[in-house]
């Protein structure tokens, strides 16, 4: 297994049955990685199977995001009456934002699909 980059300080936010993986693989590939969840349960499910290792850091507090290079949401987007409810991307957005360092550039490479309509916002 080639090493990993040193430049990277991955952020994976949302710690669920997407984020935990991520976050292990993550930090079994060697990068230093904090694992972001809001909800102490979602922080401390033993099925997550969360390692217990140096270099990945569980936590609630988005200053602890302030150090990372690279940012993976994994939040729930759940659809209902025809309409997907993107709040939880939303606040994990704003939260990302905050934490920004100059030079930083945002990249999503991932988009909704066509077609795909979005709750209304409160």
């Amino acid at each position: 297994m080639p090493a990993a980059d040193p430049t990277i300080r991955l952020g994976v936010l949302g710690l669920g049955t997407v984020g935990a993986p991520v976050a292990t693989l993550a930090t079994k590939r060697g990068w230093p990685t904090v694992g972001f969840d809001p909800d102490p349960i979602a922080r401390q499910t033993p099925e997550h199977a969360l390692p217990d290792a140096a270099d990945l850091l569980l936590t609630a507090e988005p200053i602890d995001l302030s150090g990372c290079t690279v940012f993976v949401i994994c939040v729930p987007t759940p659809a209902q009456a025809g309409a997907t409810d993107l709040r939880a991307l939303e606040t994990a957005c704003s939260t990302i934002a905050e934490q920004l360092q100059p030079g930083h550039v945002p990249d999503a490479r991932r988009r909704p699909a066509r077609g795909v309509r979005t709750a209304p916002r409160d």
